[in-house]
């Protein structure tokens, strides 16, 4: 059973137990078609709820949770990390990945086929979603090495060889 991240829970909606879950993927997040989500800090250490109705908000989702009908109850799972289940999400465009699946993968400078590094994480500059920008960071014998998350510096993403290929690192030096 693999878990991934997809929001985090953000705070109360109203009196009656309902919670508002904040996702980088707004209203196209996988919490519009999920019945089952799970809260935690970690994978390990959550917990699985029943989604009763989920609906898109401005600000987020709006979660009522089979067992979740009080204001205390609602309150104890602020700050808690929402996850799914992998199989349970739907399967990408191409060229998208789930950050989950590239954790791991090795990099090659498609140039020289030196590698690089393994992919560690995806980090995203804060601020307004037209002014994000995203990096993906590499660990690497020398230190971590981010790379920008474009077309330019990432040529392709192998899932079956485990593999990732970027281009033009010359031009980040």
């Amino acid at each position: 059973m693999k878990l991934i991240e997809i929001a985090q829970i953000s705070r109360l909606h109203g009196f009656k137990g309902s919670v508002v879950a904040h996702t980088d993927s707004g209203k196209e997040s996988a919490l519009g078609y999920l019945s089952l989500i799970y809260l935690g800090s970690t994978p390990e250490n959550s917990t699985p709820y029943q989604i009763i109705t989920s609906s898109w908000m401005p600000k987020g989702w709006k979660l009522e949770l089979a067992t979740v009908n009080t204001e205390v109850l609602a309150k104890a799972l602020v700050g808690q990390r929402v996850f799914a289940l992998r199989n349970e999400l739907l399967e990408l465009n191409q060229n998208e990945y789930y950050v989950s699946d590239l954790i791991g993968l090795r990099a090659f400078e498609l140039e020289t086929q030196k590698e690089i590094g393994v992919f560690i994480s995806l980090n995203e500059s804060p601020g307004p979603t037209e002014l994000k920008s995203s990096s993906w960071v590499f660990s690497s014998s020398t230190g971590e090495i981010s790379v920008p998350a474009i077309k330019k510096f990432i040529h392709s993403v192998d899932l079956a060889e485990k593999k990732i290929w970027l281009k033009n690192l010359k031009e980040l030096q």
